[in-house]
């Protein structure tokens, strides 16, 4: 058996933030049966939003950034808000609670817009209990930046746990991990 935990998105022309689980249990000589409810949590939950991603380190979700509103969707005409905040959820406890991080501003791009550590359609992966989270942003500033954030160091604040690492620019710009390597593929350009 196992369960995959889904969150967010984006339905009739609105952002949404609403949490359902799936869980896959053995059906006997049926198969696998597969069954659909809602994840209950106490405190605030994120703010609706999509373009957000959710990883889980150790047994906390992670909800990082997105958008509100459905101005990158071409038809729909609506103002938004980057998101540039760490939503955790520890997935141990009998109710679930929420805990949200405002993270920092970094300078402007052209035309002194607001740019963000991290934004909508970014991409974000554990390696031990440090997110790197890599593009993103707001459509008139997509980046190539890589952010690493250390989730032990949430509590202590932005400047204690983020750290925004140089733009990859190209192949040479490759991390190389203990067993392995990090290929970052894609992204905007400004």
């Amino acid at each position: 058996g196992g369960r995959i935990v889904v969150s967010g998105g984006f339905a009739d022309g609105e952002p949404l933030f609403h949490m359902e689980s799936l869980t896959i249990t053995d059906g006997g000589e049926g198969g696998e049966r597969w069954h659909w409810s809602p994840v209950s949590t106490m405190g605030t939950p994120p703010q609706a939003r999509f373009g957000h991603s959710m990883t889980l380190i150790g047994r906390n979700l992670y909800v990082v950034g997105g958008c509100t509103g459905g101005h990158n969707h071409k038809g729909h005409g609506t103002d938004g808000v980057e998101l540039h905040d760490v939503c955790v959820m520890n997935v141990d406890e009998d109710v679930p609670s929420w805990t949200t991080y405002e993270m920092p501003r970094v300078a402007p791009v052209r035309g002194g817009q607001p740019r963000y550590m991290f934004g909508r359609c970014h991409s974000a992966a554990a390696i031990g209990t440090t997110l790197l989270v890599f593009g993103g942003g707001p459509s008139y500033g997509l980046s190539n930046d890589l952010v690493k954030i250390d989730t032990l160091r949430l509590a202590e604040g932005p400047d204690h746990c983020c750290t925004r690492l140089s733009a990859v620019t190209n192949a040479e710009d490759v991390t190389a991990r203990q067993s392995g390597c990090m290929c970052p593929v894609g992204g905007g350009s400004e």
